[in-house]
């Protein structure tokens, strides 16, 4: 088994307007970002749009928030948005990971 837990600092943008409502799906995003990198990179980014996404940096990486945003594709507003807010919140991530086999299982020829 498998657990990855990190303390976040978050900032999430919703139809252009700071939110505090962590998306279902956040664990996922975590997930996904964090195995891409073969685990070194924890802070990250997720966009489903021009005026929604999410930011996570954990303090420890010193990675700037720049880093983290797209060169392009942003309107600039979403960029003073970011850059002014202080609509960031802590959270901590938990995931858990388990494999488990089945005893008739065949290995691979």
């Amino acid at each position: 088994m498998v657990e990855i837990e990190e303390k976040l600092e978050v900032l999430i943008v919703k139809d252009g307007k700071i939110s505090r409502e962590l998306p279902v799906d956040f664990e996922w995003l975590f997930l996904s970002h964090y195995m891409k990198s073969n685990g070194w990179a924890v802070s990250g980014s997720a966009f489903s749009g021009d005026r929604d996404f999410i930011i996570w940096l954990k303090e420890e990486e010193n990675k700037g928030v720049q880093e983290l945003l797209p060169k392009s594709g942003l309107v600039s507003e979403m960029y003073s948005l970011v850059e002014k807010s202080e609509g960031w919140f802590s959270t901590e991530v938990s995931v858990v990971m388990k494999a488990s086999f089945s005893e008739n299982a065949s290995m691979p020829r």
